[in-house]
Parts: C-alpha cells; structure tokens; sequence
C-alpha cells in the first residue's frame, strides 16, 4: 500500500508526518522524508510492503503537529491521500463475482478502491474510502462415464441414465457456482443385460425366492449370481441339460443383481431386483 500525505496547518508534502501500520499481529512505521543528502530528494509517496496480507487492521497518521488520525481495514494494492484535518472513513467489502454494489449513488463490481467525498466544513472534508475485494465463482463443465448398473449421485439423486445434469455450490464466501455433469454410460465393461427369448426369471422383484424357467431343455454348465458391484454371490455348476431351476437368495441384502446362465455356445444375463 502507499500513502500520500498532503499537510495544511504545516507543509503541504506532509514532511515529517509519520505513518504507523497495523497488520496481523504486527506493526510498522515509516516518516515522510523530502531529502536525505546533498541535492537530492526522496519520494514523498510511503510505501509498505505487505505479503499476503490484504486486509490492514488500522493506519494511523501522525501529523507534524502531533495530531492523528486513524483508517481501519484499509485493503491492500492501492495508493491513498490522506489530508490533514478531514476525517476519514474506510470500509472493506466482499462480493461475489459478477455481483455489484452501490456506493456513492453508483453500482460498482470491480475490485478497487473507491471513494465518496462530503464537505465537513469550509477546510475540511469528510472521505469515505471503499476497498472492494470479489470471490470467483466457478462455472465448470465436465464428463463422467460410468459402467452400466452402476450410479452417481448428481442433482442430489443416484443417476442410472445418460444425460446433461446441473449442480450448484456455495463456496465459503456465499457465492453459487456450477458444475454441468454430461452422464454417459459403458456398456461394454459393465454385466450387461443381454434380452433372449430363450428363459425366464420369476418372480422379480423377488423377496428371496426365484425360479429359472428355460423354454427348451438346454445343456448349461454353470448359473452365476452376481451384486451390482460385481461380487459373486452365488455359483452354481450344472453341467447337465435341464430346463427349471429354482434359487433362494435370503442371506442377501436388497438391490439389483445379475443372473448369468453360460452354456456351451452362448451367455445369457438377466437382472434381478431383490426386495
């Protein structure tokens, strides 16, 4: 931050005026100095670095004369004008990006500093100094793949179908951002659901109990229950023709489960809904 100090009772430059500063626990001081050496002068311009800081706690003036003034959280990366004798008043806010506020009978949304200026008296002014500071909101969107009989939570409910789905965020700060999920689903890498006019499976929804019906007797070597996640349940090894077979699924918890028959040519799959 710089300060630029303009006197009115002692000289106009404010020469010898010292500037303290309040900062995270911390302080430090610094004197407007015209000149050092022979012929030479330094900026009257006080600069005080301050890391990361971007709030100052307070700055105080301390005129030639003795007299002080005092700013509280005065924001960083600015440079201000404090004249002698007017009264000053600081004030920091945040807002989210792309929001505004109204100061000085204006809206405003860019970070910055501004001012609003009212005569005090014939010699003095009363300043308001406004240090606005934005927190970005974020607007992103992405793509997400998942395997076929799994689900991602999206728009607060466990999404199962392909689609466009939007969610909204606050930050910390109070502002909403968005994130716009395009859903596709793999159905090459999951336990896919494979229609054939060859059986059937009843009664689904099952409580526990259920029947594989086969329309022809059909050499099968093995039925395999499996979990939507994949874990084998239970495994059957037939390894004769039949045409009926009965399972029981009790010890199981509810959920979607998938029924596969492998015979000597073909696999046939078929979903189960234990409840």
């Amino acid at each position: 931050i710089k300060i630029r100090t303009e006197g009115t009772s002692n000289n106009f430059d404010g020469f010898g005026t010292k500037v303290r500063l309040y900062v995270n626990g911390s302080s430090y001081i610094r004197e407007v100095d015209g000149g050092s050496s022979y012929q030479s002068q330094n900026s009257s311009i006080v600069h005080f670095g301050l890391g990361e800081n971007t709030i100052i706690d307070s700055l105080e003036i301390i005129w030639l004369g003795g007299e002080m003034q005092t700013l509280y959280e005065v924001g960083s990366n600015q440079q201000i004008h404090i004249k002698e004798g007017n009264v000053y008043n600081s004030n920091t806010q945040t807002i989210c990006a792309g929001d505004s506020i109204n100061f000085n009978d204006e809206w405003v949304s860019m970070e910055g500093t501004y001012y609003d200026t009212a005569i005090s008296s014939l010699e003095t002014d009363s300043v308001i100094f406004l240090s606005l500071n934005t927190i970005t909101a974020y607007y992103l969107e992405t793509e997400l793949m998942i395997n076929s009989g799994d689900s991602v939570l999206l728009e607060g409910e466990y999404q199962t179908t392909e689609g466009i789905y939007t969610d909204l965020f606050t930050t910390p700060g109070g502002c909403d951002s968005t994130v716009v999920t395009t859903l596709s689903i793999d159905f090459s890498s999951g336990i896919n659901e494979i229609n054939s006019a060859n059986w059937a499976l009843y009664p689904n929804p099952s409580n526990g109990s259920f029947t594989i019906d086969l329309k022809d007797r059909i050499f099968i070597n093995e039925i395999s229950i499996y979990s939507i996640l994949g874990t084998q349940v239970r495994k059957e090894l037939v390894n004769s023709t039949i045409d009926k077979m009965e399972f029981r699924l009790e010890d199981q918890p509810d959920g979607i489960y998938f029924v596969t028959i492998r015979s000597n040519s073909e696999t046939f799959t078929l979903r189960l809904i234990l409840n």
